[in-house]
C-alpha cells in the first residue's frame, strides 16, 4: 500500500539465534536486532542506528504453573526459567527487574535463578508438566497461556520495567554499518520513509488491516488485536523519545553488568542526507 520510486525492501525472517552471526557476517543491508547489539559488538562492527523498531507496553510476562508453590517474584532464588533466548531483551528486562525490585543475583551463570534457553513452543508444555519453575513469554505463546487456569501470571515485567526507568522498553531497533550508511544514505532515508507511512497507515485503519492480515496469513485476529495493545513499533527516523528508551535499555544492561558503558546515541546513529 506503501510504494517508493527507488526502494523496494526485501524482508528474510529469521530465527532470534541466527540474527547474532547474520549481523557479523553482514548478510543484509539492514538487521533488527536488540539493542544491546551495538555496544556488545562496537569492537567488531561498525554499527549504525537507523530506526526504533519494537517497542514493548505490557508484553513480557512471567509466568508459573497454577499449582506452583512460588508465589512472589522473590520466591524464584534456586529456581529454573525458560526463555526463547538469552540473547533477547525479555531475558534483560526480566533480569534487571528481579535484581532491582526483588534482589535477586541474576547472574547468567552462577546466580539466584538459573535461565535455560528452550524453544519457544515447548515451554508452555514443560511448565505445565512441573519440568521448569517458571518461564518468560511472549507473543503468541503468552497469548494462548495468559487467560488459561493451568497457568499463574508471577510478574508483568514490563511494566514494572517501566516503573523503574519510567521509560517505555524498546526490544528491538533496526541497525546498519558505517559503509551501508555512506554508500546508500539516499536508500535508507527513503526506507525510513517507507517504514514510517506504513506504520501511519496502519494507525489509520488498525481494524481493517488487523482483519486483512488474519485472514491472509490464517491468525487469530483475536491474537493480532491483543499483540498491538501490548506493543508498538517506532519506526522511522529516531526521535528524541526513542534515544531516551534506547538508552534505557543501555542503562539496564550496565547496570546489569552486561556492558560496560552505555555509548552515546549521537556517536552511532545514522544520519540522513541533508536535503
Amino acid at each position: 500500500r506503501v510504494t517508493s520510486a527507488t526502494v523496494e525492501p526485501r524482508f528474510t525472517f529469521l530465527a532470534l539465534g541466527q540474527i547474532i552471526p547474520a549481523a557479523a557476517t553482514k548478510q543484509f543491508d539492514v538487521i533488527e536486532a536488540t539493542p544491546l547489539q551495538i555496544p556488545r559488538s562496537a569492537a567488531q562492527l561498525d554499527l549504525r542506528l537507523l530506526s526504533s523498531a519494537l517497542v514493548n507496553r505490557d508484553g513480557t510476562i512471567l509466568f508459573t504453573a497454577a499449582g506452583s508453590p512460588i508465589r512472589a517474584p522473590g520466591d524464584l532464588r534456586g529456581r529454573t526459567i525458560g526463555v526463547g533466548s538469552l540473547a533477547a531483551t525479555l531475558v534483560l528486562e526480566t533480569r534487571f527487574v528481579l535484581a532491582e525490585r526483588y534482589g535477586l543475583n541474576v547472574a547468567v551463570l552462577g546466580g539466584d535463578v538459573k535461565f535455560v534457553e528452550l524453544p519457544q513452543e515447548t515451554i508452555a508444555q514443560l511448565l505445565k508438566d512441573g519440568r521448569l519453575d517458571a518461564a518468560v513469554l511472549l507473543h503468541l505463546p503468552a497469548y494462548r497461556i495468559k487467560d488459561d487456569p493451568a497457568y499463574r501470571t508471577l510478574l508483568r515485567v514490563t511494566k514494572e520495567f517501566q516503573e523503574i526507568t519510567r521509560r517505555s522498553s524498546v526490544n528491538s531497533i533496526l541497525v546498519t554499518y558505517g559503509d551501508v550508511a555512506r554508500g546508500r544514505s539516499d536508500d535508507l532515508a527513503e526506507l525510513n520513509r517507507l517504514l514510517r507511512a506504513s506504520l501511519e497507515h496502519f494507525r489509520r485503519d488498525r481494524d481493517a488491516v488487523i482483519a486483512e492480515v488474519a485472514h491472509a496469513r490464517n491468525v487469530d485476529p483475536g491474537f493480532l488485536a491483543w499483540w498491538w495493545s501490548v506493543f508498538d513499533f517506532s519506526l522511522g527516523d529516531v526521535t528524541a523519545t526513542d534515544r531516551d528508551e534506547i538508552s534505557a535499555a543501555w542503562e539496564a544492561a550496565r547496570r546489569l553488568g552486561d556492558i560496560k558503558e552505555v555509548p552515546r546515541v549521537e556517536d552511532v546513529l545514522y544520519r540522513r542526507p541533508a536535503p
